[in-house]
């Protein structure tokens, strides 16, 4: 009959093994959490980056005045909003007619505030009704610049009768 072997004992391991093993496992941890670091110090640096370069200088400029009539400002948001509104209507959305629009939206922001005023001393008006009727028949973006141009285009018909 063959000899039978005793079960061993799993192998203990040494002193200088553990501490092996714990320097390794210091060192991995240690090298993770460098690297994990390094990755996230890069993202910022790239947010941050556009955030300064791009973000900030075009929305701080979205703010500043570009045309006043009789004390009332409107700004560059008002102002993109009526060119967008102009190009869509009158050019098909096409950008290279942009540089010709903006002459005729900044005299159309004027006249039609003046003709508000105007229209106010002889007490003629146009309702909200009538203005949220245009923009929704024509499928129009709701913004300020928009309503405002329709309520000067209708404001501008009303005189005329």
């Amino acid at each position: 009959m063959a000899k039978q072997k005793e079960p061993q004992a799993p192998r203990q391991p040494t002193r200088r093994q553990l501490s092996h093993w714990q320097k390794q496992a210091l060192r991995q941890r240690i090298i993770g959490i460098v690297g994990i670091v390094t990755i996230l110090a890069v993202i910022l640096l790239v947010v941050g980056g556009w955030f300064f370069n791009q973000y900030l200088p075009v929305d701080r400029h979205m703010h500043d005045t570009v045309v006043e009539v009789n004390g009332q400002k409107y700004d560059m948001a008002y102002f993109i909003d009526a060119v967008k509104y102009y190009d869509m209507v009158y050019f098909s959305g096409d950008p290279q007619y942009i540089p010709y629009i903006l002459d005729a939206a900044e005299q159309n922001i004027e006249q039609f505030a003046l003709m508000k005023e105007a229209a106010k001393e002889l007490g003629i008006s146009v309702s909200e009704a009538d203005i949220d009727k245009q923009i929704k028949d024509n499928s129009l973006p709701t913004n300020q610049a928009v309503r405002d141009i329709v309520h000067g285009g209708l404001l501008r018909d009303k005189l005329m009768s």
